[in-house]
């Protein structure tokens, strides 16, 4: 599904999703895909993360999406210590989920600059990397391979997440990593770092593990 096919039911939608009785007109997406909300505090640990991880909604449908979509504030109006992350449904956000258990990270970071606002680029960089997981724009094996997509903001910084399950295929990693940053730099956003990969095996025994693969 090409993003633009999404974008056209942008705002179309302002209530969270009821699908309704006769859905002939619904276009469904390739994945079910859940939204999730969580809060870190200063002291974060397995146990207070499980505690503030709540699933916010499901959807199927591009119409669905927009309807929970146009209720998550841009990156820029969050406040720090909030997290929001869209799983394919039936993945949860966590290392230790199956699905994910083999798998690892892309990220890549952007810096907090409250005078630019609405300008900010993650917004730009959040918006359209989620309108490329949910409306399939990768590669075949890429979007397969995808598990989910996390924003986390933070007092001094933006970081997208970007998850995958098979961290030992290097080829189809890497394939990923350029994606995501073609994605993340669709309306001209500029990303001067590179993005870096990290197995969720690596970062399970080290928070500070080496990255896999860079791009």
């Amino acid at each position: 599904m090409e993003e633009e096919q999404i974008q056209q039911e942008d705002k179309q939608d302002e209530t969270v999703h009821e699908s309704p009785e006769d859905n002939s007109e619904m276009h469904p997406l390739q994945f079910s895909w859940s939204l999730w909300y969580s809060s870190s505090g200063k002291r974060l640990t397995f146990q207070s993360y499980e505690q503030s991880l709540k699933k916010v909604a499901t959807f199927r449908t591009v119409e669905e999406f927009w309807g929970v979509f146009n209720h998550i504030p841009q990156p820029s109006q969050i406040a720090p210590k909030a997290d929001f992350h869209i799983f394919k449904d039936g993945i949860e956000p966590k290392w230790e989920d199956p699905m994910n258990e083999s798998g690892g990270v892309w990220q890549v970071s952007f810096r907090r600059d409250p005078s630019a606002g609405s300008d900010a680029p993650i917004n730009d960089a959040w918006l359209h990397t989620v309108l490329a997981i949910v409306g399939d724009n990768f590669e075949p094996a890429e979007s397969d391979d995808i598990r989910g997509i996390a924003l986390a903001v933070r007092s001094k910084e933006f970081r997208l997440a970007l998850w995958t399950g098979t961290a030992e295929d290097k080829e189809l990693q890497e394939a990923i990593g350029r994606s995501f940053r073609k994605f993340a730099t669709y309306s001209g956003t500029v990303i001067k770092e590179t993005i870096s990969f990290t197995s969720n095996k690596d970062a399970l025994v080290d928070a500070d593990a080496k990255p896999l693969y860079v791009v």
